[in-house]
């Protein structure tokens, strides 16, 4: 079967081109510069990573992916490495982040590639938490500058300033709605949510009964052709079309190393 659809891509995660001041000569317009970069660098990052996860666990089956459906997908395929019953994976709750703890020896290399994958993300969308406050304490003297100071500053820096401030805010809700994605996807599963575990059982058996082995493969086992354009989370029909659909949409994405010493004070 083929595919006319696309991905439908939220551009809170959608990345920036560098936003470079033009004539900083002054102290405070050269500090601006360094926080404007750091949002972006750390933003692109964010972004970088979320689509590779997204590409790899099967999110990208989905018209409209989220972290929701990406750690809903390596539950499927844990449930199917364990005969259809999740419990057997001896996964359990812990109180600090990532919240799972498992003996990683007990999956597959796919699987264990794809736990670390998600467990290092989440592990960098945390380790932001500090930086993002100092660079939330330092906005004022980005304030400072598109509103006291106007006088000084050309309109073309002013409105850097402002997209950068916007992006700022993107990038704080965006870290935000991945991570409470994710910490929704792990309440309903420690909480024992039965119809939650049911479903992820029932497609995790069935991958099990027709050995079937390849998280892509596991995860169409939630298409349905017939209710497919009224479902709540809308799929590709093709795995092959849904991939190249992806990876043409992160092409252009860009990845850079992070130099945080650029913002010590």
């Amino acid at each position: 079967m083929g595919c006319c659809s696309s991905h439908t891509r939220d551009n809170l995660f959608e990345q920036s081109e560098p936003i470079n001041l033009s004539i900083i000569e002054n102290k405070e317009l050269k500090q601006a510069q360094t926080i404007i970069s750091l949002i972006i660098k750390i933003r692109n990052r964010i972004i970088y990573l979320y689509h590779k996860l997204i590409y790899s666990t099967g999110g990208c089956l989905y018209i409209n992916p989220s972290m929701s459906l990406c750690v809903r997908n390596i539950f499927y395929k844990i449930s199917a490495e364990f005969n259809g019953d999740f419990s057997k994976s001896e996964i359990v709750y812990m109180e600090d982040p990532p919240y799972l703890q498992t003996d990683m020896f007990l999956f597959s290399d796919e699987l264990k590639l794809l736990l670390n994958q998600l467990f290092d993300f989440l592990s960098e969308l945390r380790g932001y938490k500090n930086i993002l406050r100092q660079i939330d304490n330092d906005s004022p003297t980005l304030l400072y500058l598109e509103y006291e100071n106007k006088s000084n500053i050309s309109q073309r820096n002013l409105d850097k300033i402002r997209l950068a401030m916007d992006l700022f805010k993107q990038l704080l809700n965006m870290r935000q709605k991945i991570w409470n994605q994710y910490k929704n996807e792990v309440y309903l599963l420690v909480k024992k949510n039965y119809e939650y575990l049911d479903k992820i059982n029932t497609i995790g058996k069935e991958a099990f009964e027709k050995k079937i082995t390849d998280i892509y493969e596991i995860c169409m086992l939630n298409y349905n052709e017939k209710d497919n354009n009224t479902s709540k989370n809308p799929m590709f029909s093709n795995i092959q079309s849904a991939k190249e659909n992806w990876l043409a949409l992160m092409k252009n994405d860009n990845d850079s190393d992070i130099d945080f010493s650029l913002h010590q004070n």
